[in-house]
């Protein structure tokens, strides 16, 4: 459940987000921590995955410097990357958490004080990128929704 897609400072329940990018033909999931472009520009943060969006098919031996699913170090070319793909978002506690710890997010529930039923929807257009670009299921759900019936495993899914 998506309070707020942009906080201004962190609070108890403040979460963090890491997004992957993914391998070509094995599909593995790669949480990039730099990225040196062809003439040695080193990129970093949020901007990076922009960047990727925007020029990466210009630029396939940029390098991409980054931690695998394990947490283990990785180097890879950007053409060896699915650069097009959505992005695997996976959940966080806090900054320090490992990154093997990460829960991998399969839907974003944000409340909406004009919905009147849980829809399934996309993201909303005035988010900005690597969000709008993770490779989740969108709800937008009535502001007051605690439960509604979006089937995960076995189980509906409870808002907490």
């Amino acid at each position: 459940l998506l309070m707020n897609s942009a906080p201004e400072e962190k609070t108890a329940d403040s979460l963090y987000l890491r997004y992957a990018l993914v391998t070509r033909g094995s599909e593995d999931h790669i949480f990039p921590a730099e990225l040196l472009d062809d003439w040695g520009t080193e990129m970093k943060g949020l901007k990076m995955y922009r960047w990727i969006r925007e020029s990466g098919d210009e630029f396939p031996r940029a390098e991409v410097f980054g931690f695998d699913r394990q947490g283990g170090e990785t180097q890879y070319f950007l053409r060896d990357l699915e650069i097009y793909f959505k992005l695997p978002c996976y959940v966080y506690l806090n900054r320090q958490q490992a990154i093997a710890d990460g829960v991998k997010i399969e839907a974003i529930i944000w409340p909406d004080e004009t919905a009147t039923v849980p829809q399934k929807d996309k993201a909303p257009s005035e988010w900005q990128r690597p969000l709008k670009s993770a490779a989740v299921n969108w709800w937008q759900v009535p502001a007051n929704t605690t439960q509604f019936d979006i089937i995960f495993g076995d189980k509906p899914l409870e808002l907490n």
